[in-house]
Parts: C-alpha cells; structure tokens; sequence
C-alpha cells in the first residue's frame, strides 16, 4: 500500500504540471489531503509523546496552534518571494526535490518498520 501511494503522489504532480484541470485538482486535492494526514500525525504524535501526561494537551495545542500554522508561513513566503523575483522555475524544481525527498525517506520508514 504504502508504494502504491508513493506512486500515486508522484502520478498526480506529473498529471498536474503536464495536464492542469479540474480532474487533476481533484487527484491532487486528495493526494495533498492524504500527505497532510500521514506527515503531520507522526510528527504530531513524537512531540506530544515527549511530554508528561499533563503537560500533552498544552503541547498538542502548540503543535497544532503554532508549529504548524508557523511551517506553513515559512513556506508561503518562500514560494511568494520567489514568485516575486521571478523563479518561478525553481519552485517546480523544490517541488520535484520534495516529492523525491519523500519517496526516498517513505522508503527508508518502510523498510525500518518492516524490520
């Protein structure tokens, strides 16, 4: 399942830069709803098991009210400033890196869970 899915990731970029629409806004929709959901919950769930058992619920608001909507402005702001100065290009390259990142690192858990 878990290749499946990292196929189906790359599909819906590949179908989204060769041939933009309403149906591959819907595969990617989907894809970056499903993205959200696996990568953030691990990371979620390493933070709160950090903290004691009292001190979780403020650390899930932390995660959940700060860490992540502050990611998300990091990011946007580079993509802005690079649409700004005209690189549109390199966006499409960071985003061909991330997707290759992922792939190479979903392996890499994969292969240690399955040990």
């Amino acid at each position: 399942p878990l290749r499946v899915y990292n196929f189906l990731m790359a599909g819906a970029f590949l179908v989204l830069v060769f041939q933009p629409g309403i149906p591959a806004a819907i595969l990617a929709r989907f894809c970056e709803t499903e993205l959200r959901f696996c990568l953030r919950n691990p990371i979620n769930q390493l933070l709160n098991n950090y903290y004691d058992r009292s001190q979780r619920i403020v650390a899930r608001a932390m995660t959940l009210g700060a860490i992540n909507p502050f990611a998300t402005l990091v990011t946007s702001l580079i993509i802005g400033g690079l649409t700004f100065f005209g690189y549109e290009k390199i966006i499409f390259l960071l985003c061909i890196v991330t997707v290759a990142l992922y792939i190479f690192f979903n392996k890499k858990v994969f292969r240690f869970l399955k040990d």
